[in-house]
């Protein structure tokens, strides 16, 4: 006899799904967030959302510092919770979750002036984390 068999298998998929934007969002000692001044403080804000269906895994976010700023050691704004900060006076770190075989320092630097690259990093961001923020200052050389 012939026999016709039908096989039906279906899957969920889920995944975190990150938007990322970044802005200045002030200035101090005259000038103005589009013409700033030297010795004038930045105010940079990084909002992320995960618009996934599932929690990322540690998840970090980076951002090079440009050559003409040097980094106020007061990085610790914004509304997201749980973060680790960290920074790096490399060229080209490796980028990644953690320290990454010393390419990374958590906490505030001790020579904020060396500083090129500064990181955020968090073992889970949940599905729910919508428009929070990771801010950071410079100063203008």
């Amino acid at each position: 006899t012939n026999s016709t068999e039908t096989w039906t298998d279906s899957a969920m998929v889920s995944a975190a799904v990150f938007t990322l934007t970044k802005v200045c969002t002030g200035a101090t000692l005259g000038g103005t967030v589009s013409s700033p001044i030297p010795g004038a403080t930045l105010w940079y804000q990084i909002t992320y959302s995960n618009t996934g269906s599932d929690s990322g895994n540690n998840v970090y976010i980076y951002d090079e510092l440009d050559t003409t700023v040097v980094l106020f050691t007061d990085t610790t704004s914004g509304s997201a919770t749980g973060w680790t900060f960290y920074y790096s006076s490399l060229l080209s770190p490796a980028p990644g979750f953690g320290t990454m075989s010393g390419d990374w320092t958590a906490g505030a630097p001790a020579i904020a002036s060396n500083v090129r690259w500064v990181k955020w990093d968090k073992a889970m961001v949940g599905d729910t984390e919508d428009n929070l923020t990771l801010g950071y200052k410079v100063i203008i050389k």
